[in-house]
């Protein structure tokens, strides 16, 4: 057999991985089913480097949707940098629609799409748990069509209106634009944490003709989160998560407007762009 350094034995010792079948349902997608990994490996000492981890995954869904995404959030020897990654391909179809609050269920429309997102941002540390970074992010929406031909209805629908109200192709639409950043984090772990802050900001400016991007409009997204303890022990306690993402200035695509489970996390309770 071949033999194994003590160093190989250690960089191979601080790799977990974990790759299973999943299972799930949600009025978006109905029923799914896929195969999910994630794993959290260190890039240099754990003494002095936190915990990175990677994920992705593919599943199909009940609604003939092809679902893929790969998110990374690395740090690098010593914390130097960090390095934030957010990647999806869908074939997908999600329910439009109108804006606000005051919307009727019952005026929703199927819209079919491709959708493509390259978010990275790298950060470098500047102080213990303060990084600042920029990154380059890209959004397409592509083989935008009505989800179940009715096509008196889809010219009616929330996304053709806003598409035509504000100039944009209804067959297609980009956002290409960069990102500033700042985080703190003072979390002992990030995948499962104890104890700590996270207080990050991103401002991200897209530009029209960059990258083929069809408008100008920046973005503000702002994300806190702390935990405290509610035994001595710790194996018990509350999380609190806050997040807001705003559009500030300009006119984004339809489909890259803030919304209800845009990211994938936030507003569980709610059906995914019902607000």
């Amino acid at each position: 057999p071949e033999e194994t350094s003590p160093a190989t034995e250690q960089r191979e010792e601080r790799r977990f991985l974990v790759v299973a079948p999943t299972i799930g349902s949600k009025p978006a997608t109905g029923l799914t089913g896929g195969l999910n990994g994630n794993m959290a490996f260190f890039r240099g000492d754990p003494k002095t480097t936190r915990i990175s981890t990677m994920q992705g995954g593919f599943r199909v869904s009940q609604k003939k949707q092809v679902l893929s995404g790969f998110r990374l959030a690395m740090f690098t020897s010593d914390d130097r940098w960090y390095v934030q990654g957010d990647h999806r391909l869908q074939l997908s179809s999600q329910n439009t629609y109108g804006l606000g609050a005051a919307t009727l269920k019952s005026d929703s429309e199927n819209v079919k799409f491709t959708g493509v997102k390259v978010y990275e941002t790298a950060y470098r540390k500047v102080a213990p748990g303060l990084f600042v970074g920029a990154g380059l992010n890209l959004s397409s929406h592509s083989n935008v069509r009505p989800g179940d031909g009715l096509l008196p209805a889809w010219e009616e629908s929330a996304y053709m209106a806003y598409s035509q109200e504000h100039g944009f192709s209804p067959e297609g639409q980009m956002s290409s634009g960069t990102t500033i950043g700042l985080l703190y984090d003072t979390r002992d772990n990030g995948i499962n944490p104890q104890r700590g802050w996270l207080a990050s900001s991103a401002y991200r400016t897209f530009y029209k003709g960059f990258l083929g991007g069809d408008s100008s409009w920046q973005e503000l997204y702002l994300d806190l989160r702390t935990y405290r303890k509610i035994t001595a022990d710790g194996r018990h306690r509350l999380a609190f998560w806050a997040m807001s993402d705003l559009v500030t200035n300009g006119t984004a695509p339809y489909f890259d407007l803030p919304t209800t489970g845009g990211d994938g996390r936030s507003a569980r309770g709610y059906s995914e762009g019902r607000y």
